[in-house]
């Protein structure tokens, strides 16, 4: 597994349906469920939630 940070410039998201079956922008307030503090998902939320 791997993670990566990028920003964000403008445009739609394109969805690449053989890797993912969703994708969305979230704010700080209003996240979805999120996966647990082992996951590669989790640290870069939280990375994220620190930094902006």
């Amino acid at each position: 597994m791997v993670g990566f940070i990028a920003d964000y410039e403008s445009g739609e998201i394109k969805l690449q349906e053989d890797e993912l079956t969703a994708a969305a922008f979230y704010s700080k307030d209003n996240l979805p469920e999120i996966p647990r503090k082992l996951s590669i998902a989790r640290r870069l939320i939280d990375w994220w939630m620190e930094n902006n």
